[in-house]
């Protein structure tokens, strides 16, 4: 158990990684024909900037954080406004399979089975 323990703690932080994967997924659903750009980054990967069309997807795949404290934040960009968000927080976000609707008003987490979960402010 100790040398569990002493592997984990001389692991990087980068590859701490636990768990099942988690899938995130980010649609454009601003209307009105409107592209979104696109930019997420976590503490230790930019994952650039991505132009989305109308009802396109951005994937982000990961495991979580031994440490409990995974997070990925991103600026969406339309009509020369750029918001903020943090598109997946471990300590907020319970799902595997996330799916998020990028609205002009604010970003919402979708069920397949069940509709709109939750929406929320940017920042």
């Amino acid at each position: 158990m100790l040398l569990l323990a002493l592997l984990v703690l001389y692991m990087p932080m980068s590859d701490a990684a636990i768990g099942p994967k988690i899938h995130v997924n980010i649609y454009n659903k601003l209307g009105n024909g409107l592209d979104l750009t696109v930019h997420c980054k976590s503490k230790n990967d930019d994952l650039g900037e991505h132009v989305l069309s109308q009802d396109e997807s951005f994937p982000i795949n990961f495991r979580r954080n031994f440490f409990g404290n995974s997070l990925f934040y991103c600026s969406f960009k339309w009509n020369g406004k750029v918001h903020w968000f943090d598109i997946y927080d471990q300590s907020r976000d319970s799902c595997h399979d996330c799916k998020w609707i990028i609205l002009q008003d604010n970003p919402c987490l979708v069920d397949n089975s069940f509709g709109i979960v939750g929406c929320h402010q940017y920042h």
